[in-house]
C-alpha cells in the first residue's frame, strides 16, 4: 500500500504515461487484509527512494509501516521497495524500521540464502498469458527479459537502475 494514495490513483506512473487507475480506499483494505490478501507497506508516496534526502526516504520507510500497521491493527513486517530501488541506505532504513523482509524488483527466484531484506519478484500482469506465467514461475523472468539477457540487450537504460550496483 502506498498510504497516501490509498483511495486516489497511481500518481507516480501517470508521468511515465500509463494510465490512471483507481487504487483501493482504507476501507477496502481493512475489509479485505487477511482474508483472500495481506497488505504490506510500499512507501507513503512512492518515490525512487535512492534519488530523495535521507530524512525523506526514513519518512517514506517508517511512516508507511506505522500509517499501515495502525489501520490494520497488526504488524506489517515487509516492505516492497517503490520502483524496485534500493540501496545500502534504504537496505539499512528498512531493517531500522523493523521490517523483517523486503521485496526487490531484482528477477530471478529465491535461492536459499537470498538476504531477507532483498527478496526478488516476478510481476505478473493481466498482460501474462499461460505460456508467459509459467514460463515466470519457473524462472524468475518474463521472456522478454530473459530474450534481453540472452541477446546481451540492456532494460530500459537509465530507469530503474540501483546505485552502487551494476546495472
Amino acid at each position: 500500500v502506498v498510504t497516501d494514495h490509498a483511495g486516489t490513483v497511481n500518481a507516480w506512473d501517470l508521468k511515465h504515461g500509463d494510465p490512471p487507475r483507481k487504487l483501493l480506499g482504507w476501507d477496502a483494505i481493512r475489509r479485505l487484509d487477511g482474508k483472500t490478501y495481506r497488505f504490506e507497506a510500499h512507501s507513503c508516496s512512492h518515490p525512487m527512494l535512492p534519488r530523495v534526502s535521507a530524512e525523506q526516504a526514513r519518512r517514506e520507510i517508517f511512516e508507511s509501516k506505522c500509517r499501515l500497521e495502525d489501520a490494520l491493527s497488526r504488524e506489517v513486517p515487509v516492505f516492497s521497495y517503490p520502483h524496485g530501488e534500493y540501496s545500502p541506505r534504504e537496505e539499512a532504513l528498512v531493517q531500522e524500521a523493523g521490517y523483517r523482509c523486503a521485496v526487490t524488483d531484482d528477477r530471478g527466484l529465491n535461492r536459499a540464502g537470498v538476504p531477507p531484506l532483498r527478496v526478488k519478484r516476478v510481476m505478473v500482469t493481466s498482460e501474462d498469458g499461460p505460456l508467459g506465467f509459467a514460463f515466470k514461475t519457473r524462472t524468475g523472468h518474463d521472456l522478454r527479459s530473459a530474450a534481453r539477457q540472452i541477446l546481451g540487450t540492456p532494460r530500459n537504460p537509465g530507469y530503474g537502475l540501483h546505485p552502487e550496483r551494476p546495472a
